[in-house]
C-alpha cells in the first residue's frame, strides 16, 4: 500500500526495506518469494484489482487507475517467480475469491 500511496502523491514514501516511521518493510521480491506466483495469476490479480476499484463505492477514474496499473505491472518482475506456466492458478483463499468473483473477476 505504500508503494501506491507514494506513486499517488501521498505523504507515505515506499523506499523498498524500511519507512520513515520504522516499520520494517520488506521488498516486493522478499515478501513474495514463496508465493509460487506466476505470470498469469499476476496477470488476473491486476485485472480484478481494477475492477474492484473502478466500481462503487471506490469509483475510481480511468487516470487513477492507469497510474495504479502501471505501478502493479512495475512490480512484475519481482513478483513472479513460477515461469514453469504462465496459465492462471486457481484461487486458494475461498473468501477472497468470492469477493473477487463479486466484483466483476471470474473467481
Amino acid at each position: 500500500m505504500l508503494l501506491l500511496d507514494n506513486a499517488s502523491g501521498g505523504p507515505q514514501k515506499y523506499l523498498g526495506v524500511k519507512v520513515t516511521s520504522g516499520f520494517a518493510c520488506e521488498s516486493m521480491a522478499v515478501a513474495h518469494a514463496d508465493l509460487g506466483i506466476n505470470s498469469g495469476t499476476f496477470d488476473k490479480f491486476v485485472s480484478i484489482a481494477a475492477g474492484v476499484l473502478a466500481a462503487k463505492p471506490f469509483s475510481v477514474g480511468a487516470d487513477d487507475l492507469g497510474t495504479i496499473g502501471t505501478v502493479l505491472v512495475s512490480t512484475k518482475d519481482d513478483i513472479v517467480t513460477d515461469t514453469t506456466t504462465t496459465a492462471e492458478k486457481a484461487c486458494t483463499a475461498p473468501a477472497a475469491c468470492a469477493a473477487a468473483a463479486g466484483a466483476g473477476g471470474a473467481g
